[in-house]
């Protein structure tokens, strides 16, 4: 039973990474680029930046997409975000593994226009995503996904040098 929930599992994700390259695939060349650093993935460019946007409820900020516009989003295998790595919010995927092959880590990097919004974001610890549903004033945001871990470069590095690291004798101890 538990090899059929994992499966399951790991076709939902690999489901949603497919959602995601047919939505990327929709979208104009002109607004991708591919990247290397500071992980390997895809840069959304600002030509595609009005496609996102953030939200609040009570449980914090998240970042949106029209429901019709991005099913992906609320399905995606996302690990982490990361601010102030490029030019915008970089969420990173967790690796997806399917039988024996392994899909890597996909790092998607999206524009944030506005100085005011990188302030805020960067006051966040954890990032929430949502779907928008609705034009105008009467958009309703439904939260989706799940929340994540979101790292400005001061924090990242903070939480790699408080990592715990065996020490050399625990190590090689047997």
């Amino acid at each position: 039973m538990d090899t059929k929930k994992t499966l399951d599992s790991r076709a939902d994700d690999l489901v949603a990474v497919i959602d995601f390259l047919k939505w990327l695939n929709s979208c104009d060349e002109s607004g991708i680029q591919q990247m290397e650093q500071p992980f390997p993935g895809v840069r959304l460019l600002p030509t595609l930046s009005d496609l996102f946007a953030l939200a609040q409820d009570e449980a914090g900020w998240m970042l949106t997409m029209h429901a019709d516009e991005a099913p992906w989003l609320a399905h995606l295998p996302l690990h982490s975000a990361y601010l102030g790595f490029g030019d915008g919010l970089t969420l990173l995927t967790q690796p997806v593994e399917m039988l024996d092959e392994t899909l890597p880590q996909t790092a998607i990097e999206i524009f944030v226009p506005e100085l005011a919004l990188v302030d805020l974001l960067a006051s966040q610890r954890l990032l929430g995503f949502g779907h928008g549903r609705g034009e105008g004033e009467a958009v309703v945001v439904t939260r989706v996904n799940r929340v994540i871990p979101l790292y400005t470069k001061a924090r990242y590095e903070e939480a790699r040098r408080t990592a715990v690291t065996p020490s050399a004798t625990r190590m090689f101890a047997r």
